[in-house]
């Protein structure tokens, strides 16, 4: 016997108080969604529920007004007695901050401690043609799991950025979708799902404004997800559809059945039943999002020492400590706990760490608390040792150690994992951008000996490193190999060959010589060198906003140097960490070498599973792509070897993560010894050199609009290496009418439509269109596109 059906509409009353809706004349509908409709045992006397709705109002400015100048009223409304963040208020419209957000969520709860909470958007977002829903939070939440949708568990990833404030935006989205994969016989396959705010208003009821306004909004949502998926949406579409009660899954399919008849598909999608079906994706990612109008930040404020008056016992030896246990991850220093007697109520614990690198350790902090939030800054005893604050957590790379030896299951360590990732991408764009923009027209020097340069040159000088651990040689299927012989074998890895050992040092160490022309022309800005998992650790608990405590450890390499330096040690040891920590994990990689007198042979197959693919991912969208994307607005001239980054970490399938993984190192050594003047695909910025008068680029039908057409000319001049505009040849006219331009080579540069250079010499004549890119920020930067050069 199923349950007996019950009324919405007396459910909702549960929710909201609906004779309160006269007084707000902006709100024009009200949803409710959650658990309690869903399960069908929602009630006025389930007084502990939580309660989640979306109400909808006239237009932005509408938001504005309710939350700052309605709030009690609003409150009154949903029952609400305690806010969750009082303080909570929506930037004015003059804010720089109004254009990045839609909507807004906020919370509370009733004298009898039932959770409200609303997500408040416009009625004019429906109606645009935006499938980004940017909004404005107290809570911080990431990532999203949801029940099986068609064979496989897919969770969305749902970027955020951290305001001065402390708020959040959530980078939420009306559909994530995969990138489409193929099968072997071509059969291609893409993962999609409802957004989190979507999911809840297409499957919730509405309770006011339904006729007028509800089943509209509806409608815009379903169609979305019709036009990416070429299906209707069915109740498996939905996150939480193995919860639904059956009398919920009978008034939802009535609903969709009368909803997909007003959006009927143009190009229904055929199914596939091919057995060899690609896997589908199991986290989905919406468009990249970069709130650009941040306030630059001081973190210098937040970060944490150890009280003078504790350090002053310390110094006069009141205190206890006891070694920590060692780690596999660390073996550059010993740390150790101190407990020192009580001075106001309990005892107090401290962190103590011997490093043969004090002062620069101190100094990196030190200057690291300025860029990065989550510092602890430490002290140095008289003893030498380095005194820092408690921080009772566990490193991301312990996490990850037991996730794997846990059997890959436990779902709060990898949403943890993924949360810290996050924050990484986060915290370390936002000091990139933060230093990049103030260095904007000047040039460019990198100090001598600083920071991971320093550390890294140290490496690989007189192979230091290698010595230190292999000076012994190696004894290889019986045979014994000397060192020396190891290091000049080159080697060829899955078929494909690569200079030896010491040939690789050796270009390593030229390159990061203070005046090679890798190091003098990278964008410089300071990051901590040394943030990969192992150097950051997480809270066990959470913050009443759902957010983690993170720090950052170690900081003696932290300085001013080479971007492309400090993303070194985190990306390779997070993306290859079960290459890298192969002998004390499950066996998880397919590896076999051999040594011959000609190479070191090896045949390698790296294991990509979900939380590799996932980091991947997130560094790539979150902090490589916005990064790559605000180098060239600032028109840095030697890009390429972003470019190439980008290139080499295109986040689009397990595929492409794999062969990553197999040999991106190595290829991005080929690719930076060549010249700039060889790339032949340059992305240009359309923006101006003056940050006061920099437009930014916006798109309309595929057209871009604020580039003019010469100034692209000159920036492609510029980035292709060529020779300064203003030396041009035939007394060119000034640079907005300038159609041509000669090379030092001899090449002349000619805008010979409005679309198009054409670019000759040497016998050879190449033309290039400029046409609109897409990029990860739903704005349209131009790409230069080469027709009948070799690539």
């Amino acid at each position: 016997m199923t349950s007996p059906r019950f009324d919405f509409l007396q459910v909702g009353r549960a929710f909201v108080d609906l004779n309160r809706v006269p007084a707000l004349p902006a709100i024009l509908a009200i949803f409710l969604g959650g658990s309690n409709l869903y399960s069908a045992k929602g009630n006025p006397e389930n007084h502990h529920a939580d309660w989640d709705g979306v109400i909808v109002v006239r237009t932005k400015l509408d938001i504005f007004t309710l939350v700052n100048q309605r709030r009690r009223d609003l409150l009154a409304l949903l029952g609400i007695a305690t806010e969750e963040m009082p303080e909570f208020s929506v930037p004015e419209p003059s804010s720089p901050l109004w254009d990045e957000f839609d909507a807004l969520r906020i919370a509370g709860f009733t004298e009898t401690h039932s959770k409200r909470s609303v997500k408040v958007l416009s009625l004019e977002y429906f109606w645009g043609p935006k499938s980004t829903l940017n909004i404005l939070s107290y809570k911080d939440k990431r990532v999203y799991p949801a029940d099986d949708l068609g064979t496989a568990k897919i969770s969305r990833v749902q970027q955020a950025t951290r305001l001065p404030s402390g708020l959040l935006v959530l980078h939420d989205q009306l559909v994530y979708q995969s990138p489409p994969t193929a099968c072997v016989h071509g059969h291609k396959s893409s993962s999609a799902s409802f957004g989190v705010t979507a999911d809840l208003i297409v499957s919730g009821t509405c309770l006011f404004g339904n006729l007028s306004y509800g089943r509209q909004i509806k409608s815009r949502i379903l169609s979305s997800y019709s036009a990416a998926t070429q299906r209707h949406a069915t109740i498996q579409s939905f996150a939480r559809h193995t919860r639904f009660s059956t009398d919920f899954i009978d008034w939802l399919s009535k609903e969709l059945s009368d909803l997909n008849r007003l959006d009927p598909l143009t190009l229904p999608r055929p199914s596939c039943v091919c057995p060899c079906f690609p896997k589908n994706a199991s986290f989905l990612y919406g468009t990249t999002n970069t709130t650009h109008e941040l306030v630059v930040q001081d973190f210098s404020e937040r970060a944490k020492r150890v009280p003078l008056v504790v350090f002053h016992l310390v110094q006069q030896g009141l205190f206890q400590s006891h070694q920590r246990p060692h780690s596999v991850f660390s073996s550059n220093s010993s740390t150790y706990e101190v407990l020192v007697p009580a001075v106001e109520g309990d005892e107090t614990k401290l962190f103590a760490k011997q490093s043969r690198h004090q002062l620069q350790e101190i100094s990196g902090a030190t200057t690291a608390a300025i860029y990065y939030p989550r510092i602890h800054i430490p002290r140095l005893t008289s003893s030498g040792n380095l005194l820092y604050p408690f921080f009772d957590g566990i490193t991301e790379a312990e996490l990850r150690m037991s996730f794997i030896h846990g059997g890959r299951s436990h779902w709060p360590s990898l949403e943890l994992l993924l949360y810290t990732e996050m924050v990484k991408a986060e915290d370390t764009l936002r000091a990139y951008r933060t230093c990049l923009g103030g260095m904007e027209g000047k040039k460019q020097t990198v100090p001598p000996n600083e920071g991971i340069q320093r550390f890294l040159r140290s490496r690989v000088a007189d192979d230091a490193r290698f010595t230190e651990f292999y000076r012994d040689g190696f004894y290889i299927s019986g045979k014994s190999i000397p060192m020396e012989k190891f290091l000049a074998l080159p080697w060829k890895v899955n078929g494909a060959v690569y200079p030896s050992l010491r040939t690789l040092f050796r270009n390593a160490l030229e390159v990061l010589h203070p005046q090679s022309t890798q190091m003098q022309t990278c964008p410089i800005a300071f990051g901590l060198g040394d943030a990969h998992g192992a150097n950051v650790m997480i809270s066990p608990s959470s913050s009443p906003d759902n957010s983690r405590e993170i720090i950052y450890l170690d900081h003696e390499v932290a300085g001013f140097h080479a971007i492309l330096l400090d993303l070194a040690k985190p990306f390779y040891n997070d993306i290859f960490f079960e290459t890298l920590y192969a002998d004390i994990l499950p066996a998880t990689e397919d590896i076999a070498y051999e040594i011959d007198e000609k190479s070191i042979n090896v045949r390698f197959t790296p294991r990509v599973d979900d939380v590799t693919q996932a980091i991947f991912e997130i560094k790539t969208r979150y902090l490589l792509q916005p990064l790559c994307e605000f180098v060239l607005e600032l028109e840095f001239l030697d890009v390429a070897p972003f470019s190439r980054l980008e290139q080499a970490f295109e986040p689009e399938s397990e595929e492409s993560c794999q062969a990553s993984v197999a040999s991106v190192i190595p290829n991005l050594w080929r690719q930076w010894q060549r010249p700039a003047e060889q790339t032949h695909s340059v992305r240009l910025n359309a923006g101006l050199a003056n940050p006061a008068r920099r437009v930014r680029p916006s798109h309309d039908n595929g057209r871009f609009k604020n580039c003019d057409k010469s100034m692209a000319l000159e920036r492609t001049m510029l980035a292709m290496g060529l020779e300064n505009p203003d030396a041009g040849v035939d007394k060119a006219p000034p640079p907005a009418r300038r159609r041509c331009l000669r090379s030092r080579e001899g090449h002349t540069v000619q805008l010979v439509e409005a679309d198009t250079l054409k670019i000759t010499g040497d016998h050879k004549n190449f033309n290039f269109g400029i046409q609109p890119w897409q990029n990860s920020h739903n704005s349209m930067t131009p790409r230069l596109l080469g027709y009948g050069c070799p690539r």
